[in-house]
């Protein structure tokens, strides 16, 4: 079982103008490949391998200063790589080793970051103690979390500005308005969605996150959990811009590149090991995948829990809960109950009919209708 709790941020910037920060890359906009990256070439391809196979190492950036260890991955990878690669690979992971010297790394693709145990244990006790709470609707109203059992066949779709698809004037996911201050203290200026402020006080395709009319820029998916698994991989992939070549040299570029015409136009990037209390962050001009994994003991049931957290472009003004009160009819019937009144001297089932009458706030029954239309 894989589940999934997700948060949408807005981040308030502070003493900084709109107008100064730059623009971010969207697979949204931009014509048939939207904000598409610079096609890699087979030895760049073959370099992001060998770098993936070293960054999936605990610790790499400290042990790949120790010339014994890295000789050793060296003899390891010239049986599937050649030398001029791996060397190429090898410096390019020293080079980074001496900027990030701590815990967070970046990983084989430029843009990606990960944290190795980035919570302490006490916190993250609490962290899945506290979480543990949102499972239960009958006092939350909160939705459980969908098990995801197996996986169908995908088929990739090239965006383009014109499709609609990629757009709702309708429907929109809720983001939070979060304020970061000068010394890294984090403030929730509005509410989260569907955790009640006061209840929880304490607190698998191919895809990229969200609609072109939700704007969000980076995902942050921290693995809080996890039992009886076997090891997984977060996988990306690149949409890319064709690249120039002489007219009809298929052949040249299908060489350089190992592309080839009229296919979808995305290459393998890399797949990061994922594991128990690590954070990964990544821009969402890469689509990424969830690798298939298993139970380790079939005898006994398993489960990897995450959060995910999605930053909204700070440039684009879009609907959040600063906007929209909440929407859950039990919220409503807490908080009716609380105030002295004649309604909250009624039965509780003449109550209960009277709130079934409302056309809002929405009822549990009513989401899960919305969701499936």
């Amino acid at each position: 079982m894989d589940t999934a709790s997700h948060l949408t941020l807005i981040v308030a910037p502070r003493a900084v103008k709109l107008s100064e920060i730059p623009s971010y890359p969207t697979p949204f906009y931009g014509g048939d490949c939207g904000d598409g990256c610079n096609v890699k070439t087979v030895f760049e391809q073959e370099i992001l391998k060998v770098l993936t196979e070293i960054k999936n190492k605990p610790n790499w950036n400290k042990k790949i200063k120790n010339s014994e260890i890295r000789e050793k991955w060296i003899k390891e990878l010239l049986s599937h790589f050649e030398e001029q690669v791996i060397n190429y690979a090898i410096d390019e992971a020293l080079y980074y080793s001496d900027i990030f010297t701590g815990s967070l790394v970046p990983g084989a693709v430029d843009c990606t970051y990960i944290v190795d145990d980035c919570v302490p244990e006490e916190l993250l006790n609490d962290i899945c103690i506290t979480i543990r709470s949102t499972e239960d609707v009958s006092s939350t109203g909160v939705p459980k979390w969908d098990s995801i059992t197996g996986k169908g066949k995908t088929k990739f779709v090239i965006p383009t500005k014109e499709n609609n698809k990629y757009l709702s004037k309708k429907y929109q996911w809720l983001p939070t308005e979060f304020d970061i201050n000068a010394n890294g203290f984090v403030d929730i200026l509005s509410y989260i969605y569907n955790l009640h402020p006061e209840i929880h006080e304490k607190m698998w395709v191919w895809h990229v996150e969200g609609m072109y009319n939700e704007e969000v820029v980076a995902t942050g998916i921290y693995y809080y959990d996890q039992e009886n698994i076997t090891d997984s991989y977060l996988a990306f992939r690149q949409c890319f811009c064709q690249p120039t070549h002489s007219k009809d040299d298929y052949r040249g570029v299908e060489e350089i590149y190992d592309i080839r015409i009229n296919e979808p136009k995305s290459q393998l990037l890399c797949e990061i090991k994922t594991k128990k209390n690590m954070l990964i962050c990544f821009p969402n001009i890469y689509q990424h995948q969830v690798q298939d994994f298993e139970l380790k003991d079939k005898t006994n049931p398993g489960y990897r829990k995450i959060l995910c957290f999605f930053l909204i472009n700070p440039n684009k003004r879009i609907y959040s809960t600063a906007h929209i009160p909440p929407q859950q009819l039990s919220w409503f019937e807490i908080e009716l109950m609380k105030n002295k009144n004649k309604l909250s001297e009624l039965p509780g089932l003449i109550t209960e009919k009277i709130s079934k009458t409302l056309d809002w706030p929405i009822s549990l029954e009513e989401t899960k209708k919305i969701e499936k239309n």
